[in-house]
């Protein structure tokens, strides 16, 4: 199985964080489960204006740069942050191209809430 990394900017902070985190494991199951991918662990941290999301995935799939671009996309990453992802893949860039801005990212109490819900959504989808 290949590791997937899946970076997930939001740039706001859900006030009704109980409904956002079951709406975003429903999409997320359903765009893993259709692409074979794997669910492992997601770490949440806030930032200033909402949150960054880290998905360690897994499939035998070799997905491409622009197949992950695409999943954070439909996962509701920050559609300007995703734009240039695909412009520095369109342009052959060999650095780093898929990367959050962790100067701004922290671990508070509702991050925290936040990633142990969605953690556990997800543990409980897979028993079904």
């Amino acid at each position: 199985m290949r590791l997937i990394k899946l970076l997930i900017d939001i740039d706001y902070k859900p006030r009704r964080w109980n409904k956002w985190c079951e709406e975003f494991v429903d999409k997320l199951t359903f765009i893993c489960r259709h692409m074979n991918i794997e669910i492992g662990k997601v770490r949440v941290y806030e930032t200033v204006k909402g949150l960054h999301l880290y998905i360690d995935a897994y499939s035998q799939f070799n997905y491409s740069r622009k197949d992950i671009c695409f999943i954070q996309l439909l996962l509701g990453s920050d559609y300007k942050r995703e734009m240039f992802n695909w412009i520095r893949i369109l342009g052959k860039y060999n650095g780093e191209w898929n990367v959050l801005f962790i100067n701004k990212e922290r671990i508070t109490d509702y991050s925290r809430k936040i990633e142990s819900k969605i953690n556990r959504l997800i543990s409980e989808s897979e028993k079904v």
